[in-house]
């Protein structure tokens, strides 16, 4: 494949209304590292392409904002004509006739407007991820030696995406995650955070409600299936396929009456969940549902490697939950919930005060199995036998396999 233009380093800017080399590279390479000129951290970044704006945002679990996400953040209340308010003078945004020596101004100089957000009127254009014919993407808000018209909220322009120049910058945005708690890990085959609970049926719901608002899952109230969509968030959308069924019925088994039914159900237009049941771990979603959940929100998946390291705690844990198992400490065969699954945490924490490594739901990993159609699962169930809950035992099922005993938890 043909490499990206990402950035150019040492370019000069533009010798116009007031400024010398107005909007210049200011990220320069040594040799071995990149700096940055002294006096210019906090200008925005210039010379960049939408690839490396894409790159950047991507690295980061962040995210190009839409165009028209874009205009809708900075129209604030609907009466904003540009990203300052409803007029635009030098006073409040730096564009043509602002006369800065450096074409650029350090982000702020003009105050913060609407929800609080500066220079979405002038200083750069912005690269969002809305294509613009082929290879363009448009740009947004005007830039320092851009006329009024330019800089309103509703002006369209675009460039090419290998385009790097004095005058384009960006800025990231980010889905709010959802009410997580954060376990953080450092160690050989784990550094970062994992979540400390299973994905529950609130989180789920939340991410159901907001996908659906960005065109990213459709419904079949037909077949009770929610399907990935080609919408506007900029994780991964597995087009066409299984990702949640809102109509699963559970197992009746081991003192359990329809174990890990569905709980978050789908009405009038939009995902809700079912009474009592938004701290329970989701069920019935697929690996495809669940890695979309995860990018959605700039996380992933753990691998099967950086599951067990969490699970086996110091190296003698033979079970999530320590070195022995037992219905007093995890929720598997024998436990008799009568709704199968239970409360993330209701048998407590461990190791690195993580709940339900062993028990409750099994949990969608990255890692395939021989058959490329499959993923592994870790963890056993509700309904498991204590040995499938054993950190070592590996599960394998469909990759748009829907269950009773099936969930995840992300990490980053």
């Amino acid at each position: 494949m043909r490499a990206k233009i990402i950035t150019t380093c040492r370019e000069l800017g533009y010798t116009v209304n007031g400024a010398v080399n107005g909007g210049a590279a200011r990220i320069n390479w040594t040799g071995t590292s990149f700096t940055v000129d002294a006096g210019f951290e906090n200008h925005p970044v210039t010379y960049v392409s939408w690839y490396g704006a894409t790159s950047f945002a991507g690295y980061y679990g962040y995210r190009l904002p839409s165009e028209w996400e874009w205009q809708a953040v900075a129209d604030f209340d609907g009466t904003y004509n540009y990203g300052c308010g409803t007029t635009i003078n030098n006073s409040i945004a730096n564009y043509y006739s602002s006369a800065h020596p450096d074409g650029t101004s350090v982000g702020g100089a003009f105050g913060v407007y609407g929800y609080g957000l500066a220079d979405m009127a002038g200083n750069v254009w912005e690269w969002t991820s809305s294509p613009y014919g082929s290879n363009l993407y448009a740009l947004r808000g005007g830039f320092w030696t851009a006329s009024p018209s330019s800089c309103d909220v509703s002006f369209q322009h675009s460039d090419s995406s290998s385009s790097t120049i004095y005058n384009i910058g960006f800025r990231v945005c980010r889905m709010p995650e959802p009410d997580l708690t954060w376990i953080f890990v450092d160690e050989a085959n784990f550094s970062g955070a994992i979540s400390k609970y299973e994905i529950t049926n609130a989180q789920y719901c939340r991410f159901l409600n907001a996908a659906l608002t960005s065109g990213d899952i459709t419904v079949d109230e037909e077949e009770s299936i929610v399907y990935g969509a080609a919408g506007s968030n900029s994780g991964t959308d597995f087009v066409g396929e299984y990702y949640y069924n809102f109509n699963g019925v559970g197992w009746s088994i081991d003192g359990a009456t329809l174990g890990g039914s569905s709980r978050v159900l789908y009405g009038n237009g939009m995902f809700y969940v079912d009474n009592g049941y938004d701290d329970f771990p989701v069920t019935f979603v697929s690996w495809y549902g669940a890695t979309a959940f995860c990018e959605y929100y700039g996380l992933h998946l753990p691998s099967g490697a950086e599951w067990q390291a969490v699970a086996d705690y110091d190296g003698t844990y033979n079970y999530g939950c320590g070195v022995t198992i037992s219905n007093s400490i995890a929720n598997y065969e024998g436990s008799t919930h009568p709704e199968g699954t239970s409360v993330g945490g209701t048998y407590g924490v461990y190791g690195y005060g993580i709940a339900d490594m062993a028990g409750n739901v099994s949990e969608w990993i990255t890692d395939v199995p021989y058959n490329p159609e499959s993923r592994y699962v870790l963890g056993g169930a509700w309904n498991s036998i204590g040995i499938y809950c054993q950190i070592f035992n590996w599960g394998s099922m469909g990759i748009d396999y829907m269950g009773p005993h099936i969930g995840f938890r992300p990490c980053y």
